[in-house]
């Protein structure tokens, strides 16, 4: 096995405590580590002549580009190269401080072969790795499963983690402590990083992105798969298979079924009365008339809320362009089905009506249908018209109710017209 060198953190302030200015050009027995205008792997300057396309010299200013130039010198075949390039990343303190450049050309060639790289050839590099790119290694492996996959991690699992990777290329971890992981991971990571100490003494520290989760309660959240969009799904699935539990209304519905209370998911309620104000206890109409029109939006059957709106929509303007517009909006039953609830319940009131008595008895309900018989255009208020109308008086001989025997339930709009008709044929109207 390699000696094992030793993690020091670089010096980042001179004697006085003022941050030291980084040198314009680094020296070591291999020659010039760095020239701040020059390009870091050619060692050239920008090409004046072909400045608008490859001859200018861009400056490393991304984390994500600093950190993939800290791994790329695996796949670095000139040993001079390399050599310079990992005493200049060894050298650093601040890595845009340090102003490394770069022609484009250069770093599509180099950076371009290490990103390139399969994992399954990444073994073949076994002899050629140092120390520092090995660490590289580990701490881009840290980098994804804490900071892109936010996966919750113990320092223990961690180290275990190091020395797996690390241990891979040669170099001894058996000595390697958690408190040397975790000062590594700081100066890598900085605040970015948090560590949450758990109560037992003999459990590890749990460590955790601060940036994606804020909070050690809301990274373990994350972790567990919770997103936004996750959250959403959850909560979807749960309210969807309630909703479509929720008995609605039997079609067509009698008069008097609408005026009863509207059997809703008290979970979706509740929800919708929370979106305004947490935690109310009491959940107003407008509440429920919303619960109203997402169970008929989500399970596609008629609601007590989305037919009364559209039968009154319909009774006070006669537009069937209104009641389409309402209905494609979710929020009331399409033009046909009101059609056919208006067949239904005269049906209905004929049937209660079968026979009309020679004398309008007193006391006792009665039933009115007025209707136009011209087909002038109808307005809203009707202010200055005038229609000709048919007018039919029904009255029921007994006031028992009567509602709807099992299987009398007519639905299909045709058979209902036309059992209609066939009724009211043998009708005589009383004035």
């Amino acid at each position: 096995e390699r000696e094992s060198e030793s993690f020091d953190h670089p010096k980042c302030a001179g004697d006085d405590g003022l941050a030291t200015p980084a040198p314009k050009r680094l020296r070591s027995a291999v020659g010039i580590v760095h020239e701040k205008n020059l390009c870091v792997w050619c060692m050239k300057p920008e090409d004046t002549k072909h400045l608008e396309h490859t001859g200018k010299l861009l400056l490393i200013s991304y984390i994500t580009s600093w950190n993939v130039f800290k791994s790329h010198t695996v796949v670095l075949e000139d040993d001079h190269m390399r050599d310079r390039i990992n005493r200049l990343i060894d050298s650093v303190t601040d890595s845009f401080r340090t102003e490394i450049r770069y022609h484009h050309k250069c770093w599509l060639k180099y950076i371009g072969a290490y990103q390139k790289l399969p994992v399954e050839e990444q073994p073949n590099l076994l002899n050629q790795v140092t120390f520092r790119e090995a660490q590289t290694m580990f701490l881009n492996h840290a980098r994804q499963v804490i900071f892109e996959n936010h996966e919750i991690r113990t320092l223990q699992g961690l180290l275990s983690d190091y020395k797996n990777i690390v241990g891979t290329y040669g170099f001894p971890t058996l000595c390697v402590k958690s408190s040397y992981l975790r000062e590594m991971l700081i100066w890598e990571f900085g605040d970015d990083l948090g560590f949450h100490v758990r109560p037992q003494k003999t459990e590890s520290e749990v460590v955790y992105d601060t940036d994606g989760g804020a909070s050690y309660i809301e990274a373990t959240i994350s972790s567990l798969g919770i997103s936004s969009d996750q959250l959403i799904e959850n909560v979807a699935s749960r309210l969807r298979s309630e909703i479509k539990q929720t008995t609605t209304i039997p079609w067509p519905p009698q008069v008097a079924e609408l005026e009863q209370e509207e059997n809703l998911s008290t979970l979706l309620v509740q929800l919708i009365s929370s979106l305004k104000k947490p935690r109310q206890v009491e959940h107003d109409n407008k509440a429920r008339a919303l619960a109203s029109m997402i169970t008929y939006y989500v399970t596609g059957r008629p609601t007590i809320t989305t037919t009364n709106l559209s039968m009154n929509l319909h009774g006070l303007t006669r537009s069937k362009e209104l009641v389409d517009t309402f209905h494609k909006c979710g929020v009331g039953i399409g033009y046909p089905l009101v059609l056919l609830l208006r067949d239904a319940w005269a049906l209905h009131d004929i049937q209660l009506c079968a026979e009309c008595p020679n004398e309008i008895a007193e006391n006792t309900p009665g039933v009115i249908i007025v209707d136009n018989d011209n087909f002038r255009n109808d307005t809203l208020t009707g202010g200055d018209t005038s229609h000709r109308t048919n007018v039919m008086y029904v009255q029921s001989l007994t006031l028992e109710h009567h509602g709807y025997q099992d299987g009398e339930r007519v639905k299909n709009r045709r058979v209902l017209s036309s059992k209609l008709k066939e009724i009211t044929k043998g009708m005589t109207a009383h004035e």
